[in-house]
Order: C-alpha cells, then structure tokens, then sequence
C-alpha cells in the first residue's frame, strides 16, 4: 500500500511537471526532432497508469469501464472503415485516433490529480504558475522566431500577414494563447507584490504581441475578451476593497494592445476579411451582406468542407453513420478536417462514436453547472478567470478547429476544465473525490 502510494505521488509530481514543458514539446516537434510524440504517448500511458492505481474505487472502476467501452466503440469504427471505407489509411487513421482521445485522457487523469490534490492550499497558485511559464515560453520563442525571421508563416496566401513562430499551427499556438492568457492574467491578479506584478508586464506584453503577430482572429478575441474580463473583475475589487493598482495596471495593458493593433498582422488580415464584406455589398450599397456570406466570412471557408462531410456523411453506409467515416470523411485524394472540432468529431466516429468521446465533456458540464447553481453565481476571480479560459477553448474548439484532437492544445483546455471543476467543489462540497477508498 505504501509503495502504491508513493507512485502515485510520483505520478501526481509528473503531471504538474508536464504542463511547463508543452511549448518545448512543440518547438521540438517544429525542428523534426522525435521527442513530442514518445513523450506525449508516455504521458497517456502513465495517466492509465495514475487511473489504475487511484485511491477512490469507485471512481477507477467507472474511468476504467469508460475507457475499456470507448476502446471498444473506436476499435469497431476503425475495423468498420477498414471493410467499407475505400480511401482507408491505418496509420492516418491511427494517429487521429491517439490524438483524438489523449484529450479525454489527459481531462480525466488531471480531474483525479487535481481532486487528490485539492487539500493543498498552493494547488491553484502552482497551476497558474505553470501556465504562465509556458506562454512566457511561447511568447519568447516567438520573440526569437522574428527576430531572426525564421518564423513559419500563418497562411499560404501572401496576402494575409503573420507568423506561429517555430511552432507548426498557427490555429493551434492561437488557441492556446487564448486559453492560457487567462490564467496569465490570473496569476498577474493574484500577486500580491506590485514589484513582482511590473516584472510579469513584460511576459504578458510578449504573449499579447504574439497573439497579435500570429494574425488569427482567435487569438485577437482571446485576449480583448480576457483583459475586458479581467477589467470588470478588478474595478468590482476595487469598488470594495479600494484596491485599484490592478484595474489601472490592466487599463494600460489593453490600451497598449489597441495601439498596437493597428501595426499588427491581425489588423491586416481583418481589413482584408472587411473588404470582402463591402465588395460583396458594393453592387447594391443598400443592401445588407446576407448572413450565409458573412457566416462564411467568420468560419473562414469551412463551411465548405462542412457542405461536403455532410453530403458524404448522407450516401455513406448505415455503419459508418453509426461509428463514423474515419479522419476526413469518405475522401477520394487527400483527407481534410472541417477544422470544427465538434463537426469533425461527428462526422468521423459517428452518433456511437461522437457519444462516447463528448460524455466525459457533458459529465463536467453538468457537475459544473450544478456547482454554479448551488453557489448562487457567487463566484470570485479564480473562477470566473479559470472559466472564460474553459469557455475560450470550447468556443475555439466548436468554430476553429485544432484543439479537440490536437495534444499540443487539448491539454491545456484538459488542465482548464479539471482545474474549474476542482475550484467550484471545493468551494460547493458536491462530488469530491479525496484520498479515502
């Protein structure tokens, strides 16, 4: 028993560890070399390991008898595509179903860390911290990326501006930053020290620049919606404790991001996404762009691939409806995702499949909402901060595309939604799971 309990300490110790070094993961992964992927693979191992060993029985048998279910659903849709699918591809096939469901694993291996954890009084102020390294980390390769303009380009198309730095998505490095800035200005909240919060401007000055040079609308809505957020949050505290320094601070930060943005790439490939708009209207000046056109505009083609998916998804064999298409449908050439997570999951592991991978998302869904609802939406800055992050990723999961099944982004919206479940039970008592069996 004492040897079992020091590996799960071990374990617990990892994935803390685990969430700093995601940037370096992926900056690895830029430079071809073979470390992200075994990595990435060790650390779902060791969460089925973590599950295994977990103090609270009931709650390891039920993770166990999800696990062992979704296995056998996912495997069913694969072998069904091997049979039926015409275009089919084991290792694409493969690798997005690893990727698809290393999201699942790391939202329950850190729900359970966190929930044996949660006694500790430094649990969320070593979480923050965590995530803020890592997009100080992305800020600084980034920084390095330009100036030396070996930055990967974010579009193929000359016309549209910016860079993701030595990181491969743009998408995806965009919605992490909108995540993870939440918890970035958190943390900058919550330290109490001025002298300590003028050093962290200059990593949060860096991620907001970023976020701007990336040149993704994701990654300009992450950050006006956070520091307005934040903004709120602080002038309430200071409207009741008298504390104003961190409204102020905040204030000076999204005023200097709009003076920027005028100079940044996004401002670019906005003006573009806007003459788009006023030459569609331009034949008839008095009339507004439908809202297909301008939805169209928004989803930034995918609509499209949508259109498709849908039509395969009509013709294909009453099988595959069930337990899906495989990765980018019933293709003919090359296999493309709609880049709308939730779609993309749909359409690519079926009504059965598409159940089984969104039931661990409804489970705390409900747990968290239950837990609003018995405080009464009292809620103070760890919450309400921690919860926009959550809100961000799904919102950039459902329109955007590159979270769900992406690792180098789904961990932190994993990391995010365990943290907010944790945060709200401690707060309501309801449905905690401690260190007693």
């Amino acid at each position: 028993m004492e040897k079992s309990q020091q590996m799960i300490h071990k374990l617990e110790i990892f994935f803390i560890l685990f969430i700093p070094i995601q940037p370096i993961l992926d900056v690895t992964a830029y430079f071809h070399l073979p470390i992200s992927e075994p990595v990435r693979i060790l650390a779902m191992i060791t969460g089925g390991m973590y599950i295994f060993l977990y103090y609270h029985q009931r709650v390891r048998s039920l993770s166990l008898i999800y696990f062992s279910l979704l296995g056998i659903v996912l495997f069913t849709g694969l072998l069904n595509n091997f049979f039926v699918k015409d275009s089919f591809s084991l290792s694409i096939e493969l690798v997005y179903l690893i990727k698809t469901t290393y999201f699942v694993v790391m939202l329950i291996s850190y729900f359970l860390v966190f929930q044996s954890l949660r006694q500790k009084r430094n649990l969320q102020k070593i979480v923050q911290k965590n995530i803020f390294i890592a997009l100080s980390i992305i800020g600084i390769v980034m920084a390095l990326a330009a100036l030396s303009e070996t930055g990967k380009r974010s579009y193929d198309y000359l016309s549209k501006s910016g860079h993701s730095g030595w990181f491969y998505s743009a998408n995806e490095v965009s919605a992490i930053i909108a995540m993870g800035f939440a918890m970035m200005i958190l943390y900058f909240i919550k330290m109490k020290r001025i002298s300590f919060k003028l050093v962290l401007l200059l990593p949060i000055t860096l991620v907001i620049w970023s976020g701007l040079t990336i040149g993704t609308k994701v990654g300009l809505g992450g950050i006006i919606i956070v520091l307005i957020v934040s903004i709120i949050l602080t002038l309430t505290e200071g409207f009741i404790k008298k504390r104003w320094h961190n409204a102020v601070l905040l204030s000076l930060i999204l005023a200097m991001a709009l003076i920027y943005f005028p100079k940044a790439p996004i401002a670019n490939n906005l003006g573009l996404t806007l003459s788009k708009i006023q030459d569609q209207s331009a034949p008839h000046a008095d009339q507004v762009p439908s809202d297909d056109y301008n939805t169209e505009i928004v989803l930034s083609g995918r609509s499209d691939f949508l259109k498709t998916q849908m039509e395969q998804f009509q013709d294909a064999p009453f099988s595959q409806k069930l337990f899906g298409m495989g990765r980018g449908g019933n293709y003919e050439e090359i296999p493309k995702l709609i880049e709308m997570d939730f779609m993309d999951w749909f359409f690519n592991f079926g009504i059965i499949g598409f159940s089984a991978l969104i039931l661990p998302l409804l489970y705390f869904g409900w747990r968290i909402i239950k837990g609003v609802l018995l405080q009464r939406f009292h809620m103070g800055a760890n919450v309400l901060l921690t919860g926009t992050g959550v809100i961000l990723g799904l919102g950039t999961a459902f329109v955007a595309g590159h979270v769900l099944s992406s690792p180098a982004a789904s961990i932190y919206l994993a990391v995010f939604i365990a943290l907010l479940d944790t945060l709200i039970s401690d707060k309501t008592g309801h449905l905690t799971y401690s260190k007693q069996v």
